[in-house]
């Protein structure tokens, strides 16, 4: 029996008791008190009723009467739409990517990959970049362009778009790794023109 159940129980049996001593006593005081008890008999029929049905109705949707049903979590890994020009032709395209699969810097930061035209890249652009792995990462409130750079490989040029123009800075290069941060900017790499929108779940998107 449920400990609620058996507490209300005692109680109805304490509230019977004390009715009976207060017909001995003549005392209206313990009458009282004891039919207050003994509704606690008539709570302890309503709780067994109560849950006899519930576990009925359960048992008739063949719903497990032990554990409730199984909640689906929300995922907030983002998803990534690329907008690219290529500035030579002039030709757009859109590339809609899942949520991030490569490797960046450390484990626990993941980015989509960048890759020329035969490679399996999240996002082919028609530039030389055989022997060089690159990959845009949303970290925290930035967005970074990173990646590892074969020995005698060049990256092609990389300029943020800033009020209109394209400013070319030189990326960061250590150990054999490019690092360019552009965050909410248009990133050019050689002639393609990237702009980026990483959609959270729930959440507006982030343009870069």
């Amino acid at each position: 029996m449920p400990v609620v159940e058996l507490v209300l129980t005692l109680v109805g049996v304490a509230g019977f008791l004390m009715l009976v001593l207060a017909m001995w006593a003549h005392s209206q005081i313990l009458a009282a008190l004891g039919m207050i008890l003994v509704s606690g008999a008539s709570a302890t029929v309503v709780v067994r009723n109560w849950r006899e049905r519930v576990r009925r109705y359960r048992n008739s949707r063949g719903l497990s009467a032990e554990a409730p049903p199984e909640r689906v979590p929300r995922s907030n890994a983002p998803g990534a739409i690329f907008h690219i020009r290529d500035a030579r032709t002039g030709v757009t395209s859109d590339v809609v990517t899942a949520a991030p699969a490569m490797e960046g810097w450390n484990a626990l930061v993941t980015g989509w990959s960048i890759g020329d035209m035969a490679s399996a890249a999240d996002v082919k652009i028609d530039e030389p970049l055989d022997g060089i792995a690159l990959g845009i990462f949303p970290a925290s409130n930035h967005i970074i362009l990173w990646g590892s750079v074969e020995p005698g490989r060049t990256v092609p040029e990389i300029a943020c778009g800033f009020a209109g123009a394209w400013v070319r800075e030189p990326a960061l290069m250590t150990d054999g790794c490019v690092e360019f941060r552009f965050d909410r900017h248009p990133l050019r790499i050689g002639r393609h023109e990237i702009t980026l929108e990483v959609r959270y779940a729930g959440a507006e998107p982030v343009t870069g």
